[in-house]
């Protein structure tokens, strides 16, 4: 039996590259921690999407930092659906080690992967692997939370293929196991429009949180507030491999 995604998984096809305004007018306000990872990467960095999917994050990257050289990997064949210049390999986390060198990459990012995965290990000891000394990690995945919001679309079941659910806990063993330094490890909310007015670091992300809220009646927004801490639903992690670590 296959253990590739169905092509319809993916969604369509689109190669497109958005103009850095455009990322960042329709950037949703949770992913503001991937967009600081992303523009804080060093001059031509080399970076690899684990689980690279339709290429959204890859995307984001050759649009914010057009310097830097992406490489893709995913258990199905998406190269479809990547922009031209990725370069990508196809194969399991089990891989990581036999598609990539060793310590080749100055950042890593990876989202909405280990959740699909029964044992972690594999993923983190490929990961540790293929980062060089000093690499940086970003790693998103579905928060415990999801397991009790069978009313959303996001309830951790809807999807088929997860199997694995992480708390803040959970992942800062994993994390610290595999030999890295923790810089962010955080929940937060992909319903924007549960986030206070205000919120966000720019103009743009404040103007766009409060016409939301200005949408929804009084008694949903009291109903929002109230259940805000079930409805962080994503977890997000920021690593830096350690030195001592990649030398051993």
């Amino acid at each position: 039996m296959s253990n590739e995604f169905p092509a319809a998984y993916f969604g369509g096809t689109d190669t497109r590259i958005p103009s850095p305004e455009v990322v960042r007018r329709t950037l949703a306000p949770f992913k503001r921690t991937l967009l600081a990872f992303i523009e804080a990467l060093p001059e031509n960095a080399r970076v690899l999407d684990v689980g690279c999917g339709s290429g959204k994050a890859i995307k984001m990257i050759r649009s914010l930092r057009p310097d830097v050289t992406i490489s893709g990997m995913d258990i199905s064949d998406v190269s479809e659906h990547l922009p031209e210049g990725v370069r990508f390999k196809k194969g399991t986390v089990e891989d990581l080690t036999k598609l990539f060198p060793g310590e080749t990459f100055d950042a890593i990012i990876c989202q909405h992967v280990i959740e699909h995965l029964l044992y972690p290990m594999p993923l983190m000891d490929g990961i540790t692997a293929l980062l060089a000394p000093e690499g940086r990690l970003f790693l998103e995945t579905p928060n415990w939370t999801r397991l009790f919001a069978p009313f959303a679309h996001f309830y951790f079941y809807n999807d088929y293929t997860h199997v694995r659910v992480f708390s803040k806990f959970s992942m800062s063993r994993l994390l610290l196991d595999s030999g890295f330094t923790i810089d962010t490890l955080r929940t937060v909310s992909s319903c924007t429009w549960l986030q206070s007015k205000g919120e966000g670091e720019e103009g743009r992300v404040k103007a766009t949180t409060e016409i939301t809220h200005d949408r929804q009646s009084l008694p949903v927004r009291v109903l929002a507030r109230l259940l805000n801490p079930l409805m962080r639903d994503v977890l997000i992690a920021v690593a830096t491999k350690h030195g001592a670590h990649a030398k051993k």
